[in-house]
């Protein structure tokens, strides 16, 4: 079914805000403003929360953030999607996943790549609330999860981590830094395994019999749920002259999950092991520069590209009206491009004008399901190679009616290639009642585009 574009109304009352305790937010706006001066519902997870706390994933770490909610099925599965809402919006894919301001979430099937980010290798977290396609298009429908990573360190730095736990776990990390901002790099490289990723002795089984037209349940030992991952991020910086700044960001991430054994005795004489394996690799840069005083220029582009092997038991055809079963494969590939260009723009003393335009690009290869181990596909299975786009225009200003009063607003058209045309208008208003308290209001209009699936 084609989703339909979804409006948003929130008004909300800030109060009691120490002004020293706000930090410098981008993701709001894509401007670096404090905390408390944004016209939206924003929470940050600053560097020393992260290390004080006893989160282990990046949804650990947002899971207690007002208006939250995470669902994870597995202790640390990634073929085992973590469900991400916000504001109870529902579906898979109401949210929009960053790290350090690049799209991280599957095109194939939507979900939140958060398994791909380890929270060593993070500095902060910023959560805004609400729809926000007016600045990032498809999938900000109920907000943005920006994970941003940690800088260069000012002194050359190695640090190593180990652990271990029941079920097998054992957890290795490295991480080094050296230089700075204006020169330097950060490099995170860890792996994970354990051998149930359910931390459970025995699962229930459900099972159709057609013959009874009832559901049977038995109870099987958790066989084959072993999971095993390995994570690499690094990071480049570098001043170009006085008025350029550039980013290169890498990641790599490759697992293996088990899903336990596929049992379709007697129609297949012994019990088969079900497996996914996914290997993610992604090239971002980011460059800033600083064109005159009054007008700067900010671009970002990356290309991501994701393999997913499928190995278990499925039906290769059928034989007298019953199925014939074999150990089976498929593979799925799924390539993103995206770009983006963006000039802020000082318009006199109360107006900042952001304009920009972005490019996005997702195939995927989806092969037949095949026989392990002839290769020959199956007679019911077919492959099929998918694509969508989109072209945006976003335009937004920020402006400042009085001392107090602060007018944020913008509007986005998208064409997308699947989805069609939508328009995203988005507004919010701030004001500040006193030192310590804020009074704001916001409404917008978001929309989420198919995915390849």
């Amino acid at each position: 079914m084609k989703p339909t574009t979804a409006s948003t109304l929130a008004i909300f009352i800030l109060a009691s805000v120490s002004l020293a305790s706000a930090e410098v937010v981008v993701t709001a706006s894509r401007l670096p403003e404090a905390s408390t001066d944004v016209p939206a519902s924003v929470s940050v997870i600053g560097s020393a929360e992260l290390r004080n706390s006893p989160a282990q994933h990046v949804d650990d770490a947002i899971r207690t953030t007002p208006g939250v909610y995470v669902l994870r099925s597995a202790g640390m599965g990634y073929g085992l999607p973590v469900q991400i809402n916000l504001r109870a919006v529902p579906g898979q894919h109401a949210v929009l996943l960053l790290a350090d301001g690049l799209p991280m979430n599957d095109a194939v099937a939507g979900f939140e790549a958060v398994n791909e980010v380890a929270l060593e290798s993070v500095q902060r977290i910023e959560v805004v609330r609400g729809p926000f396609s007016a600045l990032y298009g498809a999938d900000a429908f109920a907000g943005v999860i920006n994970v941003i990573s940690l800088d260069p360190e000012q002194r050359p730095t190695v640090a190593a981590r180990a652990r271990v736990g029941n079920e097998g776990f054992t957890e290795f990390s490295l991480q080094g830094s050296g230089g700075d901002r204006a020169a330097g790099f950060t490099v995170d490289v860890s792996t994970r395994s354990i051998d149930n990723a359910l931390a459970q002795d025995t699962i229930i089984d459900r099972q159709w019999d057609p013959t009874s037209g009832s559901t049977f349940e038995r109870e099987l030992p958790a066989d084959n749920y072993d999971y095993r991952d390995t994570r690499l991020h690094g990071k480049l910086t570098a001043d170009l002259g006085d008025k350029a700044h550039i980013d290169v960001i890498g990641r790599y991430s490759d697992s293996e999950q088990g899903y336990g054994m596929a049992d379709y005795r007697p129609l297949f004489p012994t019990p088969v092991e079900t497996d996914m394996e996914n290997e993610s690799a992604m090239l971002g840069i980011l460059f800033t520069s600083s064109l005159t005083p009054r007008l700067s220029l900010k671009s970002r582009a990356t290309y991501r590209d994701q393999q997913r092997r499928m190995r278990g038991l499925d039906v290769a055809g059928l034989s007298g009206g019953y199925p014939l079963f074999a150990r089976s494969q498929s593979h799925t590939d799924g390539r993103d491009w995206f770009g983006d260009v963006a000039l802020d723009a000082m318009l006199g003393t109360k107006h900042t004008l952001t304009v920009g335009s972005d490019f996005t690009r997702n195939d995927g290869d989806f092969s037949p399901l095949h026989d392990a181990a002839t290769g020959a596909p199956f007679a019911i299975s077919m492959g099929r190679r998918v694509h969508s786009s989109s072209v945006g225009l976003y335009a937004q200003d920020r402006a400042a009616l009085s001392d107090r009063l602060q007018l944020l607003s913008g509007i986005r058209v998208d064409e997308h290639s699947v989805f069609g045309s939508a328009v995203s208008p988005k507004a919010g208003l701030l004001f500040k009642a006193t030192d310590r308290t804020r009074l704001r209001t916001s409404i917008g209009r978001a929309y989420r585009a198919p995915t390849l699936t």
